[in-house]
């Protein structure tokens, strides 16, 4: 393909007419036509703006074929990027289920000992989950720093329905989560004692709570997976100071937080879990501490 009939393509598929497409490159719609039509070619500060524009390198636009290059999955992003927020969220889930585990042993096996180690492995396997997911994406990234965009108009389509679904429904479980032990408190299930009746509604709430996050961790690797331009921008040399920078921050406000919990933890023990204080602790503590790094991250790219 030429470089006029790529230069459509692009322009087509990003539902852009020539007028607008001019308003971004601030030239006139006649430019944009004789480009289109090989009839006259733009300069090298124009051509760099289409391929940030476009998500797309300098050589394909000019002499590569533009409708193959977003055909064609040529790196496995899509299947690596699956694997990816299926590890994560995976991480997430088994994270936040080993509270309402421990919670449950402790109101039934009145074992103060297996409920921390219940928690613990959990939180082991949660933390296995998120360094071997964490290295592969970073493996992944090293030897992939550019990805043409081949995500269809019909499949980007399908994802923005969906999208909006998993943060609704999301939410609304952890929210019904908190509902859940707010308005059982207290109540009472048969032959059961008022200990582990308290415990059954922390865990059973707390498990609500976890597949609220665990949607709302996947809808949101998901979303980002489909953002091929931004994970290209994500890999410019330019920016690789600052994310290493916005990876240190962020591992220091986690840690953080982890040393937070774990003053908190031997302050409250784990018998203490029934009466909400550690399981409220965690959500709260690590909660703030996902909200930092998302504030962080927030303010990071908008400086960039």
């Amino acid at each position: 393909m030429s470089f006029g009939e790529n230069l459509q393509y692009y322009r087509s598929e990003g539902g852009l007419t020539q007028e607008q497409l001019a308003e971004r490159l601030e030239v006139s719609r006649q430019s944009v036509s004789k480009w289109e039509s090989d009839a006259s070619f733009p300069e090298m500060d124009k051509l760099l703006v289409m391929c940030d524009l476009f998500g797309c390198t300098l050589d394909t636009l000019l002499r590569g074929n533009a409708k193959a290059s977003r055909q064609a999955d040529t790196a496995g992003y899509n299947a690596h990027m699956n694997r990816f927020a299926a590890m994560i969220t995976a991480g997430v889930v088994l994270c936040a289920c080993g509270f309402p585990a421990a919670a449950l042993v402790d109101a039934f096996l009145r074992d103060d000992r297996w409920s921390g180690i219940v928690f613990l492995l959990l939180a082991l396997c949660a933390v296995v989950l998120f360094i071997i997911g964490g290295l592969q994406h970073s493996s992944f990234c090293r030897e992939n720093a550019h990805i043409e965009p081949f995500y269809d108009k019909k499949t980007l389509f399908a994802w923005r329905q969906r999208f909006p679904v998993f943060i609704a429904v999301g939410v609304a479980l952890c929210i019904g989560g908190v509902i859940v032990m707010m308005l059982l408190e207290g109540v009472s299930f048969g032959a059961l004692t008022r200990g582990q009746c308290e415990g059954l509604v922390t865990g059973a709430g707390l498990l609500v709570i976890a597949a609220g996050a665990g949607l709302l961790t996947y809808g949101g690797i998901q979303n980002s997976k489909y953002h091929v331009e931004g994970y290209n921008r994500e890999r410019i040399a330019e920016n690789e100071p600052r994310n290493r920078r916005l990876g240190r921050i962020h591992g220091a406000i986690m840690l953080a937080a982890a040393g937070v919990f774990l003053v908190y933890f031997y302050i409250w023990r784990v018998s203490d879990w029934i009466g909400h204080g550690l399981g409220f602790g965690a959500v709260l503590i690590f909660g703030v501490g996902w909200l930092l790094c998302g504030i962080v991250d927030a303010l990071f790219k908008k400086d960039s």
